[in-house]
């Protein structure tokens, strides 16, 4: 059976995602893909024809990591459900999960994560992925 892939980025509905994946796998039998997407930023020189990274205050590849660590060390495991992380340097976190699709069983994403528009039923990842994926989606919900 595909594993199940669930996209995490520390937020409590991503904590409440990810516990639903990891007890839904043991149930069938699978493991449990974390896929976590962060962003280099970039500066654009108007004069120049090139494009310069910028160098961060702090490593966001290992930030991005401890963030992960921690919310898969917080899941309840008691059937060791094998969960594999990945982390992508990618603004595009819904394009990432929705490449994936065709390789899981299911998706599962939080209603809502660490985005600024919390007037919203669904946050803009957990959207795009919801209409683009192609296998199934489940939604798990937000507290309030």
């Amino acid at each position: 059976m595909k594993p199940i892939l669930v996209g995490v980025d520390g937020s409590a509905s991503s904590r409440k995602a990810l516990q639903w994946a990891v007890d839904e796998a043991a149930l069938r039998n699978t493991g449990v893909q974390v896929l976590h997407a962060y962003r280099t930023e970039y500066i654009y020189y108007m004069d120049l024809p090139v494009v310069a990274q910028v160098i961060p205050r702090f490593d966001k590849e290992a930030s991005a990591k401890m963030v992960v660590q921690e919310v898969v060390d917080s899941v309840d495991n008691p059937d060791n459900v094998a969960i594999d992380i990945e982390f992508i340097n990618s603004g595009n976190p819904a394009g990432e999960l929705i490449d994936r699709s065709e390789q899981n069983e299911l998706i599962v994403l939080g209603s809502r994560g660490l985005g600024g528009l919390a007037g919203l039923l669904l946050g803009s990842v957990t959207h795009k992925v919801v209409q683009h994926s192609k296998c199934a989606v489940t939604i798990i919900p937000t507290e309030d």
